[in-house]
């Protein structure tokens, strides 16, 4: 950490990540109470910690000094991510009123099947373009561009991973233990 992040810079980071924690539980909690919003709601946010946890080790593995590049890297990546969460959750909120009886690890995963060309083309499109922006800052020895764009990269393959590979099944965990 660089020194002139200082501990109120941290306290505020913190206190936004707690505020729009919350907002986006309460957000994702009444958006999809049709499939018991709560669980959607714990489980989008444990994907989003682990994308958070896989950039903050990126970060640390690499070396990369964690300053207001970090900061956007992580809000990017969280941004990308409970999108790409929510695009399964809304898939999985119409195939509950249409699949009624279907347990929830068979309406997870059809609507994971709906939704993976979809993800996987977004995220091929989405990598395509940082790469490119870290080739140019590679290329023209750009440091700051390099140190966004590769963890960048990193949080956009786990937070494609996370929405599909980890929020979706947990949930369908939570809702069958529940059963």
């Amino acid at each position: 950490v660089r020194p002139f992040i200082g501990r109120e810079m941290m306290a505020n980071g913190i206190k936004a990540a707690v505020i729009a924690s919350l907002l986006i539980l309460a957000y994702v909690w009444w958006r999809f109470s049709v499939m018991s919003g709560l669980p959607a709601a714990i489980t989008a946010i444990a994907a989003l910690l682990h994308d958070a946890a896989v950039m903050f080790s990126v970060y640390i593995l690499f070396k990369i000094p964690v300053n207001e590049l970090f900061v956007a890297a992580i809000l990017a990546i969280l941004g990308y991510s409970i999108n790409d969460t929510i695009i399964v959750y809304d898939r999985v909120r119409e195939n509950s009123s249409l699949l009624r009886k279907t347990q929830s690890f068979e309406i997870m995963n059809r609507s994971i099947l709906q939704t993976l060309s979809r993800s996987i083309n977004t995220l091929v499109t989405t990598l395509v373009c940082i790469i490119t922006v870290y080739i140019f800052a590679y290329v023209n020895n750009i440091q700051s561009l390099k140190d966004f764009c590769f963890p960048l990269t990193v949080g956009l393959v786990s937070g494609g991973y996370s929405s599909i590979f980890i929020a979706g099944p947990l949930w369908a965990m939570w809702r069958n233990s529940q059963a």
